[in-house]
């Protein structure tokens, strides 16, 4: 009887290389969007985190101190007592942002950006975000939602909004807005706000925070 004789296929070292070529092209070109994708949704998760806290604490204090409205309260003029009370921080950095916010910031676009927090006070958050605290009515809050750390980039992880009378929270819609306008009216306000986000002269990221509500807590540009 004849022996038989078994081919065995395998793939040649050319086919092999084909095929690592054509992984690595599709992974250069899905990978850094499904990075950029996942770091912006953190981003997002954190800016929310920021604004709750900051909101919770500010009506705890109106609670605390028996009054209607921030302007009543001490927050007025005396944010750091109000960080400090009402908030968990791990850096206290007085009224100098660094190291609290990093020492320099760039626009979405890539030129600098120069963030101030005139008259404020910043301090650092256990859950990793920095905020300075301008007081005022409202009392203004530039917010670094993972601290010092990269990008640092106005409008990516750096932001701006308010905290109104009422202990709300947001960007240029103050209650009495909310109470005076059609829904047609404060959406054209929010998008007036929206449009300034990435703009040149907005080092602090003014806008971003209403380009994001506005379109869903979702980071479209």
């Amino acid at each position: 009887m004849n022996n038989l004789v078994k081919k065995q296929f395998a793939f040649t070292l050319s086919e092999v290389l084909v095929t690592l070529a054509i992984i690595g092209v599709v992974s250069a070109l899905t990978v850094p969007t499904l990075v950029t994708g996942y770091q912006r949704k953190a981003y997002i998760a954190q800016l929310r985190k920021a604004t709750l806290e900051v909101g919770q604490a500010a009506d705890l204090l109106l609670t605390d101190e028996g009054k209607t409205t921030l302007a009543a309260t001490s927050l007025k003029t005396n944010v750091s007592t109000f960080l400090k009370n009402y908030l968990r921080i791990t850096q206290d950095c007085g009224t100098t942002m660094t190291p609290c916010f990093a020492a320099s910031y760039a626009t979405t676009s890539g030129s600098a950006a120069t963030v101030k927090c005139e008259n404020g006070y910043s301090v650092t958050t256990n859950a990793g975000y920095s905020i300075c605290a301008i007081p005022g009515n409202p009392v203004t809050i530039v917010a670094d939602v993972n601290g010092p750390d990269d990008p640092n980039i106005a409008g990516r992880d750096l932001f701006t909004f308010s905290i109104y009378e009422d202990a709300s929270v947001d960007e240029g819609i103050s209650p009495s807005d909310k109470q005076s306008k059609g829904s047609d009216d404060l959406k054209t306000l929010r998008s007036t706000n929206a449009a300034k986000c990435g703009a040149a002269d907005t080092s602090n990221g003014e806008g971003c925070f209403s380009k994001i509500v506005q379109d869903n807590w979702q980071m479209t540009y």
